[in-house]
Order: C-alpha cells, then structure tokens, then sequence
C-alpha cells in the first residue's frame, strides 16, 4: 500500500492535483490524506506500507504540524529501510 499525506498547500491542492494523474490502477493501491495527520501519527501505515509521499508545508496553510507521534512513526518507517517520496 502506498501512503500519500499531503496539506493543502495554500488551497491550491496540489497532492490531489497529482493523485489525479495516476492510473485508476494506481489509485487503488494509495490511501491518501489531506490536513489529516490522525493516520500519520497513529502509525498504524508503517507496517503496510510500501511507499511513503509526503507533499506539505508543515506548520503552514492554518494546519497545525504534525505531531511526535508522526515523527516516531516516521522515524520507524525510516530505520525498517522503507522507500519515501519527499515533494514540496
């Protein structure tokens, strides 16, 4: 499973932008969020997943930053050698 987190970056969406670009194929395979960062602390996508993308401006667009649990979940994904995705 592939998990995108993006932010609205100043209403101009441009996480969604992207996920329209990708083949209906493509699209089953990504659960993706936006100024939702529940999934993202929760940690519970480390496991899963296979690809993380991460399209924010953290702290910004009126969203409040991700919290530590993201960053542990982050950190986990990270040291088990997992492929991530950084656009901004």
């Amino acid at each position: 499973m592939i998990y995108f987190f993006a932010d609205n970056h100043y209403a101009m969406e441009p996480g969604k932008h992207l996920l329209g670009k990708f083949s209906p194929e493509l699209r089953k395979r990504i659960c993706f969020y936006q100024d939702d960062w529940s999934m993202l602390e929760s940690g519970e996508w480390v496991e899963p997943c296979e690809l993380l993308i991460l399209n924010m401006i953290a702290g910004t667009c009126n969203q409040p930053m991700p919290g530590p649990g993201a960053e542990k979940a982050v950190r986990r994904y990270c040291e088990k050698g997992g492929p991530i995705l950084l656009l901004h």
